[in-house]
């Protein structure tokens, strides 16, 4: 807790801008800092705190208590972190003005996340507990923070132990840890996280022993303390080890008060490498095929696996697994291979985000043997239903052969069966006749197995007769409708084979469309799960232009445009600045562009034509397929001052002087793919994006601009001109204001002249009764009434 106090430095860290729950009682705390940018702050009650730099998947609804959290700790500063005491409790102390609310993380047992207000009382909490019968943490319930708060290393360390009263005090403190212990069996007392977890008996190591006498240490600082005094942490605590135990208890004091006094805790990360192992391919049966779906899921699969050369390398190299992370180089652990790093609240995000992108590829590698099976199940039931008719078809077909064999056979006995139907005999007086002649030996009696005649028909034996020496022949029951003769019968089931076999096609046409659909569906899955992992990945540093509509010239110039009119006031307000220029276009919905030019030196051709493209291409001329041309200004020729009886709206602004055209040119917009280069490679690139231009150009190019005038320069607001004086100035002085096309419409509006209703009416007549007649015929008609038409010589 010391470590991670220490790690995360609350003056770095800034105010709450928001609170997102991940799931799994794990919640992230963004800071927005103006000079550092966001930070994120994780936190997992029971497990871990620390910073991150890396994205993580969020729930798509916030739980209660990320609304609750949200609701009172959004904005507010945090201006502390703290340990309560000696327990695993860690007070993050946050403000707004002269209210104050606590954010209280549990690291030991199951955990828990407790907001209070200033003096402790619980707001909200992860859940709901109790220390004892009267102590417990709920709502509106204060925070016993008082039953840890108060202890601190010295009374742990402060006891005068020696020699002599060592065991005597390891007894008193074994029996009341001990009756603790049964109170809690009993169900006297709700079990609470406990300081030492170990269970403590008469053959207990002096490791465990040491857990009794500084309970507030872990199993892996103990052993380190005892091996730091020549012991054996495994050792059994009797007399003789009284000394060694004395050695490290006083150890253990001085460690923790250097930990006390250190400004910076290094982190260290021990690891072991492992070889690893293939992943499981996706790969089916489907894709040796050459059909579209077998080539489409193979391509798909090989874009996202590993090559083969990378596996042979990883598999001679190994794959760093990272085991403990720890604080401090600890003893136990000298044999092992380590990273250092800057911090231990750096090597516990590293190291926690291993384990969860190990986590993620395990559940990857389980859903990938899940999908196979599927897929599996789904192509085994469609090669099941085929075969059930292919076997059905070969049944029909064998029954049909054997009516052929036996067609007289089976005439006769429908011809017998329908004259005794015929005669009213009962059903059960036949069978009883077809009974009485199977044991006469009737041939005809003997083929028939049984009588069915509610759905009127018999069902015969019948043995192929090529094979009727075999005794291992098998033989066939046959089902005959007596309404039918025997050639009928044997048509039926040729008929039921045809049926099958079309069954059978469509079946085909059907499991192959099943099997391609699984595929894709499996795809999809498949992606979704490489999507988490990779979801791990580096939160990149947001530059300040991102907020903002942007992109590089081909020349490495900045270009920015404002998304709405109060983002272009901002733009101009607060980044336009000396030798920047200023690039607009007479159309409606052209949004305020600016070119950063930190260098003051003349802008080249081409990147004010993509400029001026870019500014084109932002406004509804690319709906309408309008070319058009912008033009640009240099930034003392824009200000925010209207002339006297005017009024500006926001993202409005006057341009004094001389606009300078761009030539129109053809609407295009393009993506790009940008790298972040590392430092050391930064020097082989300074060049890639450098100007094409000659000076002599960029001088011919910026000679026709109006440079700035003396009060230009001194001023870049300009004192507000009467309207009289406004008047008399010359053209080239008047303002000129940027106006967007409702301001075009009004105008228009004013200067049209007013014609009157009746007027109106008559004007539509005309057009109506005129309207389609050529020339010659409007000539004629004006002839007719009497209208004197002038020569046109």
């Amino acid at each position: 807790e010391m470590c991670i106090r220490d790690s995360i430095n609350a003056e770095y860290m800034g105010s709450v801008a928001n609170i997102y729950d991940l799931g799994g009682k794990i919640y992230i705390i963004k800071f927005s800092l103006p000079s550092e940018g966001k930070r994120y702050l994780l936190l997992e009650p029971g497990r871990r705190i620390h910073t991150t730099q890396f994205a993580r998947e969020k729930n798509a609804i916030p739980s209660q208590l990320s609304i609750s959290l949200r609701k009172f700790l959004r904005t507010r500063k945090l201006i502390g972190i703290r340990q309560l005491g000696v327990d695993r409790v860690v007070d993050f102390v946050f403000r707004a003005g002269e209210t104050e609310n606590h954010l209280l993380v549990e690291l030991y047992a199951s955990g828990n996340l407790i907001l209070t207000d200033g003096d402790y009382t619980i707001t909200a909490l992860l859940r709901t507990h109790k220390f004892d019968e009267k102590v417990k943490c709920a709502v509106k319930e204060k925070y016993p923070f008082a039953q840890a708060a108060h202890l601190t290393a010295k009374d742990y360390f402060g006891l005068n132990l020696t020699a002599e009263n060592l065991g005597e005090e390891y007894k008193s403190r074994l029996a009341e840890k001990n009756n603790e212990e049964e109170e809690e069996k009993k169900g006297k007392k709700k079990k609470r996280g406990k300081l030492c977890t170990m269970i403590v008996d008469k053959k207990t190591t002096l490791k465990g022993a040491m857990q009794v006498f500084v309970p507030f240490i872990n199993f892996t600082e103990t052993e380190h303390m005892i091996l730091a005094v020549g012991g054996n942490p495994n050792e059994p605590f009797d007399e003789p080890q009284y000394a060694i135990m004395l050695k490290a208890i006083k150890h253990c004091y001085e460690f923790i008060t250097e930990l006390q006094a250190k400004e910076e805790v290094n982190g260290y990360l021990y690891y072991k490498m492992l070889k690893s192992e293939a992943l499981p391919e996706l790969i089916t049966e489907m894709e040796t095929k050459n059909t579209e779906a077998a080539g489409s899921v193979n391509s798909k699969i090989k874009e996202n696996a590993i090559t083969e050369e990378s596996k042979t390398k990883e598999n001679e190299e190994g794959v760093k697994v990272y085991d403990e992370v720890e604080p401090f180089e600890f003893l136990q652990f000298k044999d092992k291979a380590k990273e250092e790093t800057s911090s231990f609240d750096e090597a516990l995000d590293i190291y926690f985000t291993a384990k969860e992108k190990e986590k993620e590829q395990t559940k990857q590698i389980n859903r990938e043997a899940e999908i196979w099976k599927k897929m599996q199940k789904i192509k085994e039931d469609q090669e099941n239903r085929i075969k059930t008719l292919q076997e059905g078809q070969d049944k029909f077909v064998r029954k049909a052969k054997l009516i052929e064999e036996y067609i007289t056979e089976i005439d006769a006995i429908i011809q017998i069966i329908g004259t005794m139907i015929k005669a009213g005999m009962k059903w059960a007086d036949i069978w009883k006749n077809i009974k009485d002649e199977k044991k006469r030996g009737n041939v005809f009696a003997n083929l028939i197995h049984k009588l069915d005649l509610l759905n009127g028909t018999v069902v015969v034996m019948l043995n192929p007769k090529d094979e009727e020496e075999d005794s291992d022949a098998p033989t066939q029951l046959v089902n005959i409708d007596i309404k039918l003769t025997a050639y009928q019968n044997f048509e039926k089931h040729y008929n039921e084979k045809k049926k099958s076999a079309v069954k059978e096609n469509k079946t085909k046409d059907a499991a192959q469309m099943a099997i391609k659909v699984a595929e894709k569906t499996a795809i999809k899955e498949l992606m979704i799960e490489k999507q988490k992992i990779e979801n791990l990945q580096k939160i990149r540093k947001i530059f300040w232009f991102e907020k903002y509509n942007w992109f590089i010239t081909s020349e490495n110039y900045l270009v920015l445009s404002g998304r709405s009119a109060q983002e272009n006031e901002l733009l101009v307000k607060r980044y336009l600045k000396k030798g920047d220029l200023f690039i607009h276009a007479n159309v409606h919905g052209a949004a305020t562009t600016i070119l950063k030019n930190p260098s003051g030196s003349p802008v080249s051709p081409i990147s004010l034509n993509e400029a001026g493209m870019y500014c084109i291409c932002r406004s509804s001329a690319w709906e309408q397929k309008l070319i058009t041309e912008a033009y640009w200004v240099h930034h003392y020729q824009v200000s925010k001052t209207a002339p006297s009886g005017e009024y500006l709206q926001t993202g409005s602004f006057m341009i004094r002087g001389k606009k300078n055209y761009l030539r129109p040119t053809k609407l295009e917009m393009g993506f790009t793919y940008l790298f972040c280069l590392d430092e050391v490679s930064v020097a082989n690139h300074v060049n890639d994006r450098k100007v094409r231009v000659s000076d002599l150009q960029l001088q011919e190019q910026h000679s026709g601009s109006e440079s700035p005038s003396e009060d230009a320069k001194a001023e870049e607001k300009p004192k507000p001109v009467n309207e009289e004086k406004r008047k008399k100035l010359p053209a080239k002085q008047k303002p000129i204001e940027v106006k967007d096309a409702v301001e075009v419409k009004r105008e228009e509006k004013k200067k049209a002249k007013v014609v009157s209703k009746h007027k109106q009416k008559k004007i539509k007549k005309m057009k109506e009764k005129y309207g389609e007649l050529d020339e010659d015929e409007r000539e004629l008609v004006l002839k007719l009434i009497g209208v004197v038409l002038k020569s046109n010589w």
